[in-house]
Order: C-alpha cells, then structure tokens, then sequence
C-alpha cells in the first residue's frame, strides 16, 4: 500500500506539471495564437492572474454563466416573438 504523502506528492508532481503546460507559452506556433488583451482588458487579465484564487474564480465562473443564461433567455424570447410575428402576417 501506498502512503498518503507519497500519493500527495505524486499529486503535487501532476499539479505543478499541468499548470506549467497551461500557463507556459505553446512551444509550437499552433493554430491558436497567444490571447492579447488590448486597453482595460489587460489589467483585468493581469489581475485575474495574479489572485489565483479559487474563490474568485469560481465567483466569476458563476457570474459569466448568469450572464450567458441571461442572454439565451433574452434571446429565445426574440426568437418565438418574431416566429409569432411571421405567422400573423
């Protein structure tokens, strides 16, 4: 049997190592280019980066969802009103 501190280290390993793999540069110039944030953009980047925390992410996380839901709703009303509108005429 394995230790715990044994498996929390292994753990840590495949932790430290896919972080790396996602916040390194690509090594390859694949086919998604870098992410630039021009103006504002970039200090919400920056500070996003540098909380890393799981709170704060997990909040924006929500609030993005919030306001993707919002947007469908808004938009599948649009949708059956003008289907409505199209069948009256």
């Amino acid at each position: 049997m394995v230790p715990l501190t044994k498996l929390m280290m292994i753990d840590d390993c495949r932790n430290v190592r896919l972080q790396e793999r996602l916040t390194a540069p690509s090594r390859m110039s694949g086919v998604c280019p870098r992410p630039s944030f021009p103006g504002p953009q970039e200090f919400f980047s920056d500070f996003i980066a540098a909380a890393d925390s799981h709170s704060l992410n997990r909040h924006l996380s929500d609030a993005f969802l919030s306001k993707i839901t919002e947007v469908k709703v808004k938009l599948m009303l649009f949708v059956r009103f003008h289907l409505f509108v199209c069948s009256l005429l």
